[in-house]
């Protein structure tokens, strides 16, 4: 008697390649491919165990071909970058069949149809949602986002442009309970947004601010004393940010990585201060015209990696 087929595919990796289609068996580990066209689409599938003829499937098909459903049995991982309309099929696809799915990437247009019918009638328990260049996300979708997925743990935001300050607060009230990890590169964050995180978001360990300028020392210096869960932050070129919010970083959470590029208003002193004096620190991201001797030298005390 023939033992269960293991379900055990351990990632997927969405990526275009030109042309190009395979299959590697080697040991117990099995590749198999789905090649869509036009776009030249290749989903690599590893799984261990399982029997080269029950999941390889290659060859020319339309980017409307049924996948073949025992293939992405526990699938947990799907990242989606620049592929054009195509995404549109393959959300639809995740909504019909997988709910094993917990982390899911975007980076790429999506109709806000096939959004909204994604959230409204996916049954997976997503925990991990990174959304770039999505012009059509709007208030009303991160809502929700955030109640549908009420497990999520990470949100991570990229150029959601028509997304308003008060549907972040809005949302980020809503997520309040659960969420570890919270990115809004290039959003609407407004100061007051920033009172709302240090008072609701009280399991925050990694923030990423970059490049919000509308991000004031004041309210950061503030939030900063209220999450005293932060372990990472990021505020790459935030021009509203000077050596105070710095000492803040040191004097109020016990930070491991820092990544403070591009912020004019932050100078070589503060720089020291902060290498110096927050103890747990592993990385840092600062110019090289700002680090000074001094600096490296207690880096390279510290073992804290430097990146320029």
């Amino acid at each position: 008697m023939r033992s269960p087929t293991p379900q055990l595919p351990l990632q997927v990796f969405i990526d275009a390649w030109k042309g190009r289609s395979f299959t590697h068996s080697r040991d117990n580990y099995i590749w198999g491919t789905v090649v869509f066209l036009p776009m030249f689409i290749v989903v690599a599938i590893m799984f261990c165990g399982l029997e080269s003829t029950t999941c390889t499937q290659q060859g020319e098909r339309s980017h409307s071909a049924m996948i073949h459903q025992h293939c992405f049995n526990g699938l947990q991982e799907v990242e989606l970058r620049w592929y054009g309309s195509i995404v549109n099929d393959i959300l639809m696809r995740l909504v019909e069949n997988f709910t094993s799915l917990n982390s899911l990437l975007i980076h790429n247009e999506v109709s806000k149809e096939v959004w909204l019918q994604f959230i409204t009638h996916s049954r997976c328990n997503l925990q991990k949602l990174d959304l770039c260049v999505l012009h059509d996300l709007k208030d009303n979708h991160l809502l929700a986002v955030a109640e549908k997925f009420r497990g999520l743990s990470s949100l991570r935001l990229h150029s959601c442009f028509l997304v308003t300050p008060e549907g972040l607060k809005t949302m980020v009230l809503a997520m309040s309970n659960k969420l570890e990890e919270l990115a809004m590169l290039n959003c609407k964050v407004e100061p007051g947004l920033l009172t709302t995180l240090g008072q609701s978001v009280i399991y925050l360990r990694k923030l990423d601010l970059s490049f919000n300028n509308n991000a004031a020392d004041k309210k950061f210096i503030t939030m900063l004393a209220l999450c005293n869960c932060l372990r990472e932050v990021k505020v790459r070129g935030c021009k509203g940010l000077n050596n105070a919010s710095v000492v803040s970083m040191f004097k109020s959470c016990k930070l491991e990585s820092v990544d403070i590029m591009y912020c004019c208003w932050i100078d070589i002193e503060a720089v020291e201060l902060l290498v110096w004096n927050c103890l747990r620190l592993r990385k840092i991201q600062v110019e090289e015209s700002k680090l000074s001797e001094v600096s490296r030298s207690w880096a390279l005390n510290k073992l804290v990696e430097v990146v320029l």
